[in-house]
């Protein structure tokens, strides 16, 4: 959202081609659709500062996610898990956070990016993201990411103990739709994205305009 507001201007928005990008980038947003989504973005924001009488600058970034989303629109371009997924905004939320990366793939002049949401989730790459926000409540770099894992980082997410939250947690695991609840097996990746989703991942993973995690 930085690059769509100005540093020394308020209330104003700038959208398409004139937003502050480098010539890098240019090469991405000049394309059909993300020309598209900075639109949606930019007309959000918009909305959303006009309905609360608030500088386009201090609106929320995951307010804006939550209005796209809501509005069936994507903020993460996965091209394996669509908006008729049972999951989809659970796993655009976590992508969001940087917890899990979509895999780039070339496809011709293009790209395509992948989810792998049925694919294990690995330590070392969940671990970045978390441990750059709970530097405290280190995750130890390992293989595969368990049930009982995101059992931990739930209650973290919480602000209580695993003896706590364990319950609940398999309440909501089966509540949700998800299955085969063993704390020992690893878990998946659409199954992190939907579990955490219950614990407000998303808002508690927050960023700034610039896209850097809040303290």
């Amino acid at each position: 959202m930085g690059s769509l507001i100005p540093a020394s201007v308020n209330n104003f928005i700038v959208a398409e081609k004139s937003i502050s990008i480098s010539n890098i980038v240019n090469g991405t947003t000049r394309l059909q659709p993300c020309v598209m989504q900075i639109g949606q973005a930019a007309g959000l924001l918009a909305a959303l500062s006009s309905k609360n009488n608030i500088d386009p600058k201090n609106i929320s970034v995951r307010q804006v996610q939550q209005a796209l989303l809501d509005a069936n629109g994507y903020i993460m371009p996965y091209k394996d898990v669509t908006q008729k997924d049972r999951y989809f905004k659970a796993i655009q939320k976590i992508g969001a956070t940087g917890l899990l990366r979509g895999v780039g793939v070339p496809t011709g002049w293009a790209n395509a990016t992948y989810f792998n949401p049925n694919e294990k989730v690995k330590l070392d790459e969940f671990s970045i993201a978390w441990n750059k926000k709970f530097a405290s409540q280190s995750l130890k770099s390992g293989n595969d990411l368990t049930i009982s894992d995101a059992l931990f980082v739930a209650a973290k997410l919480s602000n209580t103990s695993v003896e706590k939250i364990k319950s609940s947690f398999e309440l909501k695991w089966k509540s949700i739709g998800l299955e085969n609840f063993d704390l020992q097996r690893p878990i998946l990746r659409f199954e992190i994205a939907a579990i955490l989703d219950q614990y407000d991942v998303f808002n508690i993973f927050d960023v700034d305009i610039c896209g850097k995690y809040k303290k």
